[in-house]
């Protein structure tokens, strides 16, 4: 009953807010693109992350340009596996 009410896009907002003040370079989320593409994510951005999570979902944001214009290799804790 909560959805369509903008606790998404305002979580969303505050969250890459909170990024940029703790002087984050980019983000990296795992989800829907034709959801998070409205917060300038995509998965050109990722493109050059390695993970075992690559692929259309996996998206990125810069928050400095330039932030992953070279490979990055994204490591997962076991309980990912």
């Amino acid at each position: 009953e909560s959805q369509r009410s903008g606790i998404g896009a305002r979580l969303m907002t505050q969250a890459i807010e909170t990024a940029e003040e703790f002087g984050a370079a980019s983000i990296l989320i795992l989800g829907d693109p034709a959801y998070y593409e409205r917060f300038d994510f995509t998965a050109e951005c990722a493109a050059r992350v390695s993970s075992p999570y690559a692929g259309p979902h996996l998206l990125a944001r810069e928050l400095e340009p330039g932030a992953l214009a070279e490979p990055l290799l994204v490591a997962y804790p076991k309980a990912f596996g």
